[in-house]
C-alpha cells in the first residue's frame, strides 16, 4: 500500500510540519531523522517500522500515516473499542458514532476516549484502537487488516473518513518530549483472508509479550458475586454459593470473591466486619472443595473514604494544578476515583505489599484487576499513555508472578499477552439494555447486548493474545429482567466465543431444567471458530468443537428474522 506520513513537533519553540513518503528510507529535516524499514513479509504481509532521531530536543504533537483507500457500500469496519467495556462491532461506512450528551461528558470522559480523541462526530468518520479491519463484504472473509506492535510509543488510533476515502495509522503521542532515538510506529499491514490475518498479527504482538503460556492453560469455568449480589455480600452468602457447587460436584475450577469485602476501595490489606474469620478462612474452603480461589481488586484507584486518599494524598496523581486526578464517579462507592502514581516508590512498595498480602498469606490464586485504565489517563513529557499503561500492565505481572490474573476495564493492545483472562466486553445488565446509558452516550455502559456484541467482535484475541472472558452467563429466574430467549441467547453466545464461562447465580435455587441447562456445558471445551457472517445484527456463526463442525445462527435485533 502507498502510505503518506506526517508528522507535527515543537523544535526550540517552533511548531514544523512535515509530510513524507514510505518509499525513501531516510528523510531528513532541521531537527529530526526520520528513518523507514518497509519489510514485504510475503504477498499478503507488510511491515513498517518508523524511528525518529532528534538532533535537538522536540516535542512530539502528532504522527500518523495516511493512505487513500475508495470505500464502497459493502464494505464494513471494524472499530475496536478504546478498553474492555466499550462498544466494538463491524458498521457500515456510514454509520455514526456516538458521543455522551456535552453536559453528561465529565461523567463518562475518563472511561473512555472521549478527552483525546478529537473526531467530527459525522456519519462515515470511524474510529478503531490498535487493530482494525476493513471488509470487503460482509458475506466474505477477505479483509484489509491494519495492526500495532508497538502501544508504548502511544496507543494506535485507526482512523477513517470513509467520505474523503481515507484512513490514518495516527500515535496518541502529543507533548512528548525526545531527546534520543524513538520508535514510533510498528505496523503490520495485511490483505488477506480474516482469520490468516487476525492469527499472525496476535502471533507477532504476542511475541514481544510472552508472559504467559496460553498452550499450557485450557478455558475454566467459575463463580463470581458480583451480578448477583453486587457488593452486600458477607461470608454466609460466599459459603453458602461454594457449597451449592461442592454439595452437587459441580466441576468448576474457579471461585471467586468480587466487589464487597475490603473496608474501603484502595485499602486492600483491610478486610471488612462481614466477613469475621477473614478470607484465608474463605480461600481453605474454597480449596479444601478442590476449586481454585479468586479475589477482585483495583490496585490502581482509591477511593475518598480509604486511609490510602486520607493518609497518602502524596500518593495519588496529581494535574498541572496539583489538584488529585479523577478517573470517574462510583455511584456503589459513593466517591470519585482516585488514580495512584506508579511511579512512586512508597506506591509500589504498598502494591507489593498487598498483593503478598492476597496471594501469599490469604493464598488466592487468581486476581481480578478492575479499573486499570485508571493508571494512565494523564500522559506525562517523558511517557505516553500507551507507555504507562503499558509499564503498569508489566509491574502487575511481576508482583503477581505466576498466578493467574483477569484484566478488566483495561485497554487490550498493552495487555496482549500479558494476562490470563481478559474482559473484552460491557459488564451485563440485568435487563437486555440500560435505556438511561445508552440515551446519555456512554459507549461504555453496562449493558448486556453491548457485551455480547463485544464478545462476538473481539473473538480473534481467544486463545491467541489471553483467554476472553465475555462476562457472566445469568440464568436464574430471580432478580432480573431478560427473557428466557435472552437467557439463552446469553449462555450460548458466551459458550460458543468465550473461554471464562462465570455464573453469579446460586445454583441451589435453580429449578431441575436450569440445572440441566448450566450442567450442559461440562466438560467445558474451546470452539474453533471459522466464520462469523452478518446481516443487520443477525449473525451465521460456523465453528467446531473437536472433530464435530456446527453451524448457528442468533438473532441480536429486535425484529424477527426468517
Amino acid at each position: 500500500m502507498t502510505f503518506l506520513g506526517f508528522i507535527s513537533y515543537k523544535s526550540d519553540e517552533k511548531t514544523q510540519e512535515h509530510f513524507f513518503a514510505l518509499d525513501k528510507k531516510t528523510h531528513t529535516f532541521d531537527s529530526l531523522e526520520i528513518d523507514i524499514e518497509r519489510n514485504k513479509l510475503d504477498e499478503s504481509f507488510e511491515a513498517i517500522k518508523i524511528l525518529l532521531r532528534p538532533k535537538k530536543t522536540i516535542v512530539l504533537n502528532k504522527f500518523w500515516l495516511q493512505n487513500e483507500f475508495h470505500f464502497s457500500a459493502e464494505n464494513r469496519i471494524l472499530c475496536n473499542g478504546f478498553q474492555s467495556w466499550t462498544e466494538t462491532d463491524e458498521y457500515e461506512i456510514n454509520h455514526k458514532i456516538e458521543w455522551p450528551r456535552k453536559a453528561l461528558k465529565g461523567i463518562f470522559k475518563a472511561f473512555g476516549d472521549y478527552e483525546f480523541v478529537n473526531l467530527s462526530g459525522k456519519k462515515g468518520d470511524l474510529h478503531s484502537w490498535t487493530y482494525s479491519f476493513v471488509r470487503k463484504k460482509a458475506t466474505e472473509k477477505d479483509v484489509l487488516f491494519f495492526g500495532s506492535l508497538n502501544e508504548r510509543s502511544g496507543y494506535t488510533l485507526i482512523r477513517y473518513e470513509t467520505s474523503k476515502n481515507l484512513l490514518f495509522l495516527a500515535k496518541d503521542c502529543e507533548g512528548l518530549l525526545l531527546e534520543n532515538e524513538y520508535e514510533i510506529a510498528d505496523f503490520l499491514v495485511a490483505e488477506t483472508d480474516e482469520q490468516t490475518a487476525t492469527n499472525r498479527y496476535f502471533e507477532a504482538f504476542y511475541e514481544k509479550n510472552p508472559k504467559i503460556d496460553t498452550s499450557k492453560q485450557g478455558a475454566e469455568v467459575g463463580w463470581t458475586s458480583w451480578y448477583n449480589y453486587y457488593a452486600n455480600i458477607d461470608e454466609k452468602i460466599i459459603l453458602d454459593n461454594l457449597n451449592a457447587f461442592a454439595s452437587r460436584k459441580v466441576p468448576i475450577d474457579i471461585f471467586q470473591i468480587d466487589d464487597g469485602w475490603q473496608e474501603a476501595v484502595g485499602d486492600w490489606t483491610k478486610v471488612n466486619k462481614k466477613f469475621p474469620n477473614g478470607l484465608r478462612y474463605i480461600t481453605n474452603k474454597i480449596h479444601e472443595n478442590g476449586y481454585q480461589a479468586g479475589l477482585w481488586l483495583a490496585p490502581f484507584i482509591c477511593q475518598k473514604q480509604s486511609f490510602i486518599y486520607k493518609n497518602h494524598f502524596d500518593w495519588l496523581q496529581k494535574d498541572e494544578k496539583g489538584k488529585p486526578i479523577k478517573a470517574s464517579f462510583n455511584a456503589i462507592w459513593k466517591s470519585w476515583m482516585y488514580p495512584l502514581d506508579i511511579y512512586n516508590k512508597e506506591v509500589r512498595a504498598y502494591l507489593k505489599e498487598f498483593f503478598d498480602t492476597v496471594l501469599k498469606d490469604w493464598n488466592f490464586d487468581m486476581v481480578k484487576l478492575d479499573f486499570l485504565y485508571a493508571v494512565a489517563f494523564q500522559p506525562t513529557k517523558e511517557k505516553t499513555r500507551g507507555q504507562i499503561m503499558c509499564e503498569g500492565i508489566a509491574l502487575l505481572r511481576e508482583l503477581i508472578g505466576d498466578k493467574l490474573i483477569l484484566g478488566c476495564g483495561v485497554p487490550l493492545g498493552p495487555s496482549l499477552g500479558m494476562f490470563n483472562y481478559c474482559r473484552i466486553g460491557a459488564d451485563v445488565h440485568l435487563s437486555w439494555e440500560m435505556n438511561v446509558l445508552k440515551w446519555m452516550g456512554s459507549r461504555e455502559r453496562v449493558s448486556t447486548i453491548c457485551a455480547l456484541k463485544n464478545t462476538v467482535h473481539r473473538r480473534h484475541l481467544n486463545g491467541k493474545a489471553f483467554f476472553n472472558d465475555p462476562d457472566v452467563s445469568i440464568l436464574r429466574s430471580t432478580k432480573n429482567k431478560l427473557t428466557q430467549s435472552e437467557k439463552y441467547t446469553l449462555f450460548f453466545l458466551n459458550q460458543v466465543f468465550g473461554a471464562l464461562q462465570f455464573v453469579s447465580d446460586n445454583i441451589g435455587e435453580y429449578d431441575e431444567a436450569t440445572l440441566n441447562l448450566y450442567l450442559s456445558q461440562f466438560p467445558f471445551r474451546q470452539k474453533k471458530i471459522y466464520q462469523v457472517i452478518e446481516n443487520d445484527d443477525c449473525y451465521e456463526i460456523y465453528f467446531a468443537i473437536g472433530d464435530l463442525r456446527y453451524w448457528a445462527v442468533s438473532n441480536l435485533s429486535e425484529k424477527a428474522k426468517n
